[in-house]
């Protein structure tokens, strides 16, 4: 029981390391793109809506799969 308790903790940590790697490049590749775009003046404003609008509803898929609301 306490070995895969260990694994488990283990594989937890892993995935922890996975998602963030996810989640920084994810965000540095849409950082560079949207600060593109606003340098040439072509940011609309309902971009950024939809950015936020879709990062809640990705936040609420997740934390759904983790059993939590």
């Amino acid at each position: 029981a306490r070995e895969a308790s260990r694994d488990a903790r283990a594989a937890a940590s892993s995935a922890i390391r996975e998602a963030d790697v996810a989640i920084n490049d994810f965000r540095q590749q849409l950082r560079t793109e949207l600060r593109l775009q606003a340098s040439r003046g072509t940011l609309p404003e309902d971009v950024v809506t939809l950015l936020k609008d879709e990062l809640v509803r990705v936040r609420r898929s997740v934390l759904e799969a983790l059993g939590r609301r």
